[in-house]
């Protein structure tokens, strides 16, 4: 205490006011010390504030980047571009990993097919069969080696060299399929062409007032005949990003978007931000066997009227247009109907016969069955076979999860699809017993 004291009184005693504590600094950035000298004081502009901020931005987005790496994320990518044929198609040599409804990465190939890595001239010897269809045909909810198109050929590949080439693409109609055969499948010299006809929304999508979304269409004429509606090349969206999908900055952005593990996980949360949240399965009702595609169960009508008889009539025509086509280039055409949910499981097929006794979910199947017949085309439906294989095993053949029985085709729908599309293939000598 003593010292203390001591060392207080040995200071001398100063009054500092607070225009005494700021004389020591220049309005040019100076200070003065204690003996008198001037130096600089050292003070960040706005421009380094900024660049600093930027920098750790960098760094931490790197940082992000590399841990999505390490830990084996990989969501997101665009590999969807504009066609002026059918609207949409895939670009070729990208991925997009899809958590929507099953898992898996989907790696388009350097031909632009969902598929394993290909070449557009047929190989010497190879049997080849080209698979068109929908989102069921397209298969990203399970991985390619589980897809109906895989399945198929490593079953026929057992009797000979056969190619099962995928040329699905998600949210076609049979109108985009036809166009899809025409402009772009026929040059990989198919010897059978098959079209896996989805009637749980292929017929809908198939008219215009009906479809929910921005497509080719082609409209019935007044001798019975076809007439193309290209009206969706003069969409907005459309035709901003044809015209500027071979621009630089257009490129740098789909690469970007498709190599970037940190703007796939970006674009992931956004489509999930912007997508209807799926509504619970319901306790009861059309709901229950239909969530999401209200008015769909108008397939089952035995008398459609109006447009969804004009929708089936346009549907049949362009069957015809198919098979035509198919002829004119040496290929056998096949229609295989897919099934959808409520056909082969138990519990709708009782709910729909207790409440709506008017519907038959049999109905699409025979019409198609009945038409291909007249008109010599090779027709499969998969009903039988799918709903034999539930009551025997209680296996639910579409959906993942909570979702079980609804939706598209989980890995027991794609392997019982193969297996028994091979026995039809076979059955109707539509491929040679052994390829050469």
């Amino acid at each position: 205490m003593f010292y203390v004291l001591q060392l207080s009184c040995s200071l001398p005693m100063t009054t500092h006011t607070p225009n005494d504590a700021m004389a020591g600094l220049s309005g040019s950035g100076q200070q003065s010390d204690s003996s008198g000298d001037v130096r600089p004081v050292r003070r960040f502009g706005w421009r380094a504030r900024v660049l600093a901020v930027l920098l750790s931005f960098v760094v931490a987005m790197m940082l992000a980047e590399v841990a999505l790496r390490v830990l084996g994320v990989q969501k997101g990518g665009i590999i969807v571009m504009n066609d002026y044929w059918t609207g949409s198609s895939y670009i070729p040599n990208r991925e997009l990993m899809n958590e929507r409804e099953g898992r898996s990465l989907v790696r388009i190939n350097s031909v632009g097919l969902h598929d394993h890595e290909t070449t557009v001239a047929k190989p010497d010897g190879v049997f080849r069969i080209a698979f068109l269809g929908d989102s069921f045909i397209d298969a990203r909810q399970v991985d390619l080696e589980e897809a109906v198109t895989e399945k198929l050929e490593k079953k026929l590949s057992e009797q000979g060299r056969y190619e099962v080439l995928n040329f699905g693409v998600n949210g076609f109609s049979t109108a985009q399929e036809y166009l899809r055969l025409r402009e772009f499948a026929m040059p990989f010299e198919p010897d059978v062409v098959i079209f896996g006809l989805h009637t749980g929304n292929d017929i809908r999508d198939n008219h215009k007032s009906l479809s929910a979304y921005t497509r080719p269409f082609f409209h019935l004429t007044e001798d019975g005949g076809l007439e193309f509606d290209a009206g969706f090349r003069d969409f907005t969206g459309w035709r901003f990003a044809l015209r500027n999908e071979d621009s630089k900055t257009w490129r740098a952005i789909s690469w970007v978007t498709t190599h970037v593990r940190l703007a796939g996980v970006a674009i992931e949360a956004l489509r999930h931000t912007l997508a209807k949240p799926r509504a619970p399965r319901a306790d009861g009702g059309l709901a229950k066997y239909h969530p999401g595609i209200a008015g769909d169960w108008r397939i089952y009508d035995p008398n459609p009227t109006g447009e969804w008889a004009e929708a089936w009539t346009i549907t049949e025509r362009l069957l015809l247009r198919s098979r035509e086509l198919c002829d004119a280039h040496g290929a056998r055409f096949v229609v295989v109907a897919i099934t959808n949910p409520p056909q082969v499981w138990d519990e709708a097929r009782t709910y729909f016969a207790e409440h709506k006794p008017e519907l038959d979910l049999d109905d699409p199947d025979r019409r198609l069955a009945d038409f291909c017949g007249r008109n010599g085309i090779a027709f499969l439906t998969l009903v039988p076979e799918f709903l034999q294989h539930h009551r025997d095993s209680g296996d639910l053949m579409h959906g993942f999860g909570e979702q079980a029985g609804l939706g598209h085709w989980n890995q027991t729908g794609h392997r019982l699809a193969a297996n028994r599309i091979a026995r039809f293939l076979v059955e109707e000598r539509l491929i040679p017993m052994a390829a050469p």
